[in-house]
């Protein structure tokens, strides 16, 4: 609480302080205060729209929420600034596929194994994306890792929705 008491008076000291609104909103997420959090990347970003760190907190934010059209317009705005992002790169592609699109099966199976760390209702909308409407055969490399991801990930009251919307998919599935 003291490292953002700090922040918010170097923001009021120097209102243009954009590193300093990023770490707010990096505390703020570290609370579990998500609105906060938010509003402190976007309020970075209006400053300086080329603020990679915010943009990315952005993405991550918004995917972990079930934002996920908007995570997506920021993590496009990632790999706009940085074409060779590496950890914005396996989040649009998960993005995508939650959107109905079609994805390589080998691709969004490396995406979701590229971090131990995905949102869990991020992984259990790819999970209902990709097992909807008989689409379960074209995709046996993803949702193997989706299942490998979801057994390591915590359960907590936070996670147990997500993890019973992956399992409700795979029964609908069969």
């Amino acid at each position: 609480i003291d490292a953002l008491l700090c922040y918010r008076r170097a923001l009021h000291e120097v209102a243009a302080g954009v590193e300093a609104r990023f770490h707010v909103g990096e505390i703020a997420w570290q609370f579990g205060n998500s609105a906060d959090a938010i509003a402190a990347w976007e309020s970075a970003i209006a400053l300086t729209e080329h603020h990679l760190p915010s943009w990315h907190a952005l993405a991550d934010a918004r995917a972990a929420n079930g934002d996920f059209v908007a995570a997506k317009q920021a993590a496009r705005r990632v790999l706009e600034l940085r074409p060779a992002e590496a950890r914005a790169q396996p989040l649009l592609l998960m993005l995508e596929a939650v959107s109905g699109d079609a994805v390589d099966d080998a691709a969004l199976a490396r995406a979701i194994a590229s971090n131990a760390r995905w949102p869990p209702g991020l992984l259990a909308a790819v999970g209902t994306a990709v097992l909807a409407d008989d689409r379960r055969a074209q995709y046996p490399k993803t949702i193997s890792n989706l299942l490998a991801a979801a057994s390591r990930g915590p359960v907590t009251a936070a996670t147990g929705d997500a993890l019973r919307m992956v399992a409700l998919a795979l029964l609908r599935a069969g």
